[in-house]
C-alpha cells in the first residue's frame, strides 16, 4: 500500500511529467529536423517518385495519379506541387509546409526542450535528456550520411527513453527521502543500470532490427539517390542476416533476466515462480519468438520478399511493447 501511495505521488509531480514532456520533445524534434534535411536535399521526392513511401504512411496504390512537380532549387525554399489525391509524401517534400516555417518551429521545440531540461531530476537525467537532443540535432546532417551510424543513432534515442524514465524516478525527492527513512544507503544508480540495462539493450537491438528492414524496402530509392545504406553497401543478404542477428540478440537480452528469477526460485525447496515472474517471461518470449521468426523469414527470403517486409516493419511496433510491458 504505501509502495503504491509512493508510486502516485512520483508520477503526478511536475517534474516527472516534465521527463515525459522532454522525452516527447526529443522525438519530435528527430522527425522534424530528418523531414527538414530530407526535403531539402530532395530525398523524399526521389523516393516519392520511386513508388516508395515514408516508415509512417501507408504504400501508394496502382490508382494513384501522376505526381506533378514544380523545384525551386534555393536551399530553403524548395516547392512541390501536386495534382494526386495520395498522400503518401510529407508535407515539406510536397511544400504543404514551407522549409522557413519548419526552421522557426524546430527553433521553438528546441528552445522549449532547453528549458524542460533543467526541470529533469538528477544529473543522469539531465545528462542523457541533453545527449539525446544534441543527438537529434547532428543526426541527419552530420550522422545519417555515415554507414551504420545513421541506425545505430535512431536505434540509441528510441532506447534511451525508458532508461531516462527509470533515472528521473530514482532522482525524484520522494524516493530519496523514502529510501533514507527505510534506513537504506542512497541509491546506486549502477543498480538501476543493472535492472534497466537489458531492457535497454533489448530496445537498441530491435530497434536496429527494423530501421535496416525499413533500408531495405528503401533500396531502390537509396541507391538512385546515392544514400549509402546498409543494405546499399552491403547488399540486401547481408542486409537482412543483420536483420535476424539483431532481432535474435534483442530476444536474448529480454529473455534472459525473467529465466534466470525462475531458475532461482526452483531451486529452492518448496519454492514456486509467482504470477508475476511468469507473466513477464511469457509477454518476453513472446516477443522475442515474433521478431526472431520474421528475421528468420526476411533472412531466408534474402531481403526480397517486399510483402514480409512491409508485415515486418509493422510489427515489430507491436512486439516492441509486448517487450516492454515484460519489463513492467
Amino acid at each position: 500500500m504505501y509502495s503504491t501511495s509512493l508510486f502516485i505521488k512520483v508520477v503526478s509531480q511536475p517534474t516527472i511529467i516534465a521527463t515525459l514532456f522532454t522525452l516527447l520533445l526529443i522525438v519530435s524534434t528527430s522527425m522534424i529536423v530528418n523531414d527538414y534535411y530530407d526535403s531539402r536535399s530532395g530525398v523524399d521526392y526521389m523516393k516519392a517518385i520511386k513508388n516508395k513511401r515514408s516508415p509512417f504512411q501507408e504504400k501508394k496504390s496502382s490508382n494513384d495519379e501522376k505526381i506533378i512537380t514544380k523545384t525551386n532549387h534555393n536551399n530553403d525554399n524548395n516547392v512541390v506541387s501536386t495534382t494526386s489525391s495520395n498522400t503518401s509524401m510529407k508535407p515539406l517534400a510536397t511544400g504543404e509546409v514551407s522549409l522557413q516555417t519548419a526552421k522557426q518551429f524546430l527553433s521553438l521545440l528546441y528552445g522549449t526542450l532547453l528549458i524542460t531540461i533543467n526541470t529533469l531530476p538528477g544529473i543522469p537525467t539531465r545528462l542523457l535528456a541533453m545527449g539525446g537532443s544534441i543527438l537529434t540535432f547532428y543526426y541527419t546532417k552530420h550522422i545519417k550520411p555515415k554507414t551504420w551510424m545513421k541506425n545505430v543513432s535512431c536505434s540509441i534515442l528510441m532506447s534511451l527513453a525508458p532508461l531516462t524514465s527509470g533515472y528521473a524516478t530514482v532522482c525524484h525527492p520522494f524516493v530519496q527521502e523514502s529510501v533514507r527513512t527505510i534506513g537504506s544507503s542512497d541509491i546506486d544508480f549502477w543498480m538501476i543500470w543493472k535492472g534497466l540495462g537489458p531492457l535497454f539493450c533489448s530496445l537498441f537491438f530491435g530497434f536496429m532490427g527494423r530501421e535496416i528492414v525499413m533500408d531495405i524496402t528503401d533500396y531502390e530509392a537509396d541507391k538512385s539517390a546515392g544514400i549509402n545504406t546498409v543494405p546499399v553497401v552491403n547488399g540486401k543478404r547481408m542486409a537482412s542476416k543483420v536483420v535476424m542477428l539483431q532481432w535474435l540478440a534483442s530476444g536474448m537480452f529480454i529473455s534472459i533476466s525473467p529465466i534466470m528469477e525462475i531458475y532461482s526460485k526452483l531451486k529452492c525447496v518448496g519454492s514456486f515462480p509467482t504470477f508475476h515472474l511468469i507473466r513477464k517471461l511469457s509477454l518476453a518470449l513472446t516477443g522475442s519468438a515474433w521478431i526472431i521468426t520474421r528475421g528468420i523469414q526476411i533472412f531466408m527470403k534474402e531481403g526480397n520478399d517486399n510483402k514480409l517486409l512491409e508485415r515486418a516493419i509493422e510489427e515489430t511496433k507491436l512486439s516492441m511493447l509486448l517487450l516492454l510491458a515484460s519489463c513492467v
